[in-house]
């Protein structure tokens, strides 16, 4: 496109019309088409690799059900071989496969050779670890939790510039069955970024394992806030209040 624009800039000099004539011998036109030929394939990848992304989101909310999650392998399976640099189609395919059922030894290598893609990616090194953590809560294997340690260690330390790391952090400790350290990085994610909604709904499910009415109540409260119109929400603070009972939730 900066070339377009510079050889259109190139046909108004001093307010008058000229013509540019560009030659080209042979082998540039066959390098031209060629490189033309790429990004058409390249610009069809990603539409595929779009779809595929999209498709996973959409199957998201029954990712307890077997089949759905085979489907999903399938379809982000052709998007990863239609664009493997893309990193999120990869991770979704790779967590289709943990849900499936697929090996952990299958299963470790593609989040290996995935994340070795954004080796000095925050973002990168975050999913991995929580990719590790769903093999972890599948498994149990002390393996796939010291990974999972390790891949968070990397992206707190390249967390700048990465807003939402602790929140992250919190929802990796909390998958991994670590409340104490889930409710140190989730208050840290509140102070950090007090409209984030997510971070108050993990603070709640936190407070409630602790039997803690009160701060369950005010994180509720504060995510009602955030979210005035959300019926669900109204119901729970309702009922806790009711009851008095965290575990009426």
């Amino acid at each position: 496109w900066l070339l377009l624009a510079v050889l259109l800039a190139s046909l108004y000099v001093e307010d008058q019309l000229r013509v540019l004539t560009l030659r080209f011998w042979w082998p540039s036109l066959v390098a031209w088409r060629l490189a033309g030929l790429v990004a058409v394939l390249l610009s069809m990848g990603i539409l595929v690799s779009e779809y595929g992304l999209v498709y996973a989101i959409a199957l998201e909310p029954y990712r307890s059900y077997p089949e759905a999650m085979a489907r999903q392998a399938r379809v982000t399976r052709v998007a990863v071989w239609a664009a493997p640099y893309m990193m999120e189609i990869r991770y979704a395919n790779i967590f289709s496969q943990i849900r499936k059922g697929a090996s952990a030894d299958l299963v470790r290598s593609r989040i290996a050779s995935t994340f070795a893609l954004h080796p000095y990616s925050a973002r990168s090194a975050l999913v991995a670890a929580q990719l590790s953590a769903d093999v972890w809560h599948r498994d149990h294997q002390q393996t796939d939790l010291d990974t999972g340690d390790r891949y968070l260690a990397q992206a707190l330390q390249r967390s700048s510039g990465y807003p939402v790391v602790e929140s992250w952090a919190a929802i990796y400790y909390w998958r991994t069955e670590r409340a104490p350290q889930a409710e140190q990085y989730s208050r840290f994610a509140t102070y950090k970024q007090p409209r984030y909604l997510d971070n108050w709904l993990l603070l709640a499910k936190i407070y409630r394992e602790k039997d803690n009415l009160l701060a369950m109540q005010y994180a509720l409260d504060k995510a009602q806030e955030l979210a005035p119109g959300n019926v669900d929400l109204a119901k729970m603070r309702k009922l806790l209040r009711d009851t008095q009972d965290v575990h009426a939730i």
